[in-house]
């Protein structure tokens, strides 16, 4: 479905929980106000690499226009698109980069993900968000 075009954006989670997997934060998807977002964050990217272009044959510039330009136009963001006086947002990933996902990887409040463990292609190794490093690993 999503490499056939019939998918936008890519949505990434509906719940989660967090480090002492107390509380479960549900989205409401029919409801345009409930917050986009979830656990797991750090793999999305190579999630994507690794099933949606290496398994399933989609190119890489629909992978990232459905997680960059797509969004931005939906949420209405002056984002997702380099530019002249336009922020400067770039992520720099090695998309040939083999990875295991583990805890110390996991950098949001909560570590419930089920990609634990899990072998994935592509490395995200900077982001940069209005040109300024906020993640280098």
């Amino acid at each position: 479905v999503v490499s056939c075009g019939f998918v936008t954006i890519e949505q990434l989670c509906d719940y989660c929980r967090d480090k002492n997997n107390s509380r479960i934060i549900v989205l409401d998807w029919l409801n345009p106000e409930a917050p986009s977002g979830m656990i797991g964050l750090e793999t999305a990217f190579a999630l994507a690499v690794t099933h949606l272009v290496n398994e399933a044959g989609m190119s890489l510039s629909d992978v990232v226009s459905k997680i960059t330009i797509n969004p931005a136009k939906l949420y209405k963001f002056d984002r997702g698109t380099l530019g002249v006086g336009k922020p400067a947002d770039i992520t720099i990933a090695d998309v040939n980069e083999k990875w295991v996902v583990s805890e110390k990887d996991i950098k949001s409040k909560s570590c419930n993900t089920p990609f634990l463990g899990e072998e994935l292609i592509g490395k995200v190794k900077y982001t940069i968000c209005d040109g300024r490093i906020v993640f280098k690993s």
